[in-house]
């Protein structure tokens, strides 16, 4: 069997819900670290960002998704693969990781919408992908063993995206499913959420400076977040992990929607209460990650109790301003 089924099979077990987080990291690197030793890895080949890298003909890896690779995404740019491309039409994020985008070849069993339909995408990008040109002496079973670690990184994350397009409930944005096209970029397609026609518990926080919500507007707020994180949990098994105040939004008709599930929670990438220096941030789009540095993998119970102990904190940052 080789390594990308063995890969893809952790993926389906974490889906299922028979490996927990921490576990599928543990194999997955055991996985990584034997065939690496035994030298599985030399005929590995793909394509990221339109850029071929593990080629047997070239002896010379290039680097792997570097800064200039993002910089090539432009709008109008249409990406994804060949049953579900979108194009892009505006950089919601300034750094070109999350975009609007339109549908434009809809003919895809993994997901709604029509020719037109407005979405919001993210690449996904792994950050130790993004430091620029390695060095040009680099060996090149490290570059190819950075391949291998690429391959499970968006495994584990399409994974999490698929187990997140399950959710269905009410005060969740929709996440439409997984695309990965020939074009090498990986991303999540999801609702579009416009911020010009309501506004986040974050702003509203902010808005009101040191003072204190009063008990009626928390609730009005935070009882739907309650009840969207205990769907998740009792359904399909599946924490938001990194809650907090800009996560939350409200429609200006009052309809409260939870953003991220299954979006943000990656390798190098937390943001959260528990993981910035804050409890909220101060920028940035629908289900980005703005910080950087690595974090852990967590059992699920674990992960639970931190949605449970966000959801206390904003609570309380709510009441006493």
């Amino acid at each position: 069997m080789n390594l990308e089924t063995r890969l893809e099979e952790l993926a389906a077990e974490y889906a299922a819900g028979r490996l927990d987080e921490a576990e599928l990291a543990r194999r997955q690197e055991t996985l990584l670290r034997e065939a690496v030793s035994e030298g599985r890895a030399d005929g590995v080949q793909s394509t990221v960002g339109g850029l071929t890298v593990g080629a047997e003909t070239d002896p010379q890896v290039p680097p792997l998704w570097r800064e200039q690779e993002l910089e090539a995404l432009e709008t109008g740019m249409a990406i994804g693969p060949a049953e579900r491309r979108v194009r892009l039409l505006h950089d919601l994020s300034g750094r070109k990781r999350i975009w609007l985008a339109r549908i434009v070849m809809p003919a895809s069993k993994s997901g709604n919408g029509k020719d037109g339909d407005f979405r919001a995408i993210k690449l996904f990008l792994p950050a130790g992908f993004l430091s620029g040109p390695r060095e040009s002496g680099r060996d090149e079973r490290a570059l190819r063993a950075d391949l291998i670690g690429l391959r499970a990184y968006l495994t584990k994350v399409k994974a999490r995206v698929e187990q997140a397009a399950k959710l269905a409930h009410p005060n969740i944005a929709g996440i439409e499913g997984w695309r990965h096209g020939a074009d090498g970029w990986a991303f999540a397609e999801m609702e579009y959420i416009d911020h010009r026609q309501g506004r986040t518990f974050g702003q509203l926080l902010r808005e009101q400076d040191q003072n204190g919500l009063p008990w009626e507007t928390v609730l009005q707020w935070l009882s739907p977040v309650a009840a969207a994180l205990d769907y998740a949990r009792r359904e399909h098994r599946l924490p938001h992990q990194h809650l907090d105040a800009d996560m939350v939004f409200s429609s200006d008709q009052g309809e409260i929607k939870l953003l991220g599930f299954g979006l943000a929670t990656e390798p190098r990438e937390p943001r959260s209460v528990l993981f910035s220096a804050g409890l909220f941030s101060t920028g940035g789009s629908v289900g980005e990650v703005t910080s950087e540095g690595a974090v852990e993998s967590v059992a699920a119970d674990i992960a639970f109790r931190r949605d449970v102990y966000a959801l206390a904190l904003l609570v309380y940052q709510a009441l006493a301003g």
